[in-house]
């Protein structure tokens, strides 16, 4: 199970980067963003997939450290779900991107927004840090690292473009 969040926590702040990468050019053809994005997901699952019964342990969990990995990804689920209540699925799923007229165009500060800034993104470093913690498998440090550099340059370019959409 642990390549499958592992394949998540790689996936999300990829997609997302290619997302800002070439926006503008996403823009005229949405739909191959989300066709672009489901072979990446299915690559990315597939790459976790064989990766995981070859990757080397760093470390054997101890029950107390599975139990926090647990609780930890627990916690990071609920943030990330959080912000898709709270954003609605139109929003957190770049719908309002692709079409800014489909949906209100503002800075969302309410609900678990009023607490942390980017909980979706909170939530995948946590989930990563618990899937790491429940395995002990080398190659989950790999998808933690990934998602602590991505996670804040995709914050970047998505403030700025939001600071755009929001003033036309």
């Amino acid at each position: 199970m642990s390549w499958v969040i592992a394949a998540l926590v790689i996936f999300v702040p990829t997609i997302h980067l290619w997302l800002h990468a070439l926006l503008q050019w996403w823009k005229k053809q949405p739909l191959l963003f989300y066709g672009f994005a489901g072979l990446l997901g299915a690559g990315t699952l597939f790459l976790t997939n064989v990766v995981e019964p070859h990757s080397p342990v760093a470390f054997d969990p101890s029950t107390s450290l599975e139990l926090i990995g647990y609780a930890l990804i627990a916690v990071g689920a609920a943030g990330v779900l959080l912000s898709i209540i709270t954003l609605s699925p139109k929003r957190f799923f770049m719908w309002a991107v692709f079409y800014p007229h489909s949906a209100e165009q503002s800075r969302v500060k309410k609900g678990i927004f009023s607490l942390i800034p980017h909980p979706a993104y909170f939530g995948y470093i946590l989930i990563a840090i618990g899937n790491l913690l429940t395995s002990g498998k080398l190659y989950l440090v790999g998808a933690l690292l990934w998602a602590i550099i991505l996670i804040p340059i995709i914050i970047k370019f998505e403030e700025e473009e939001l600071e755009r959409r929001t003033k036309t």
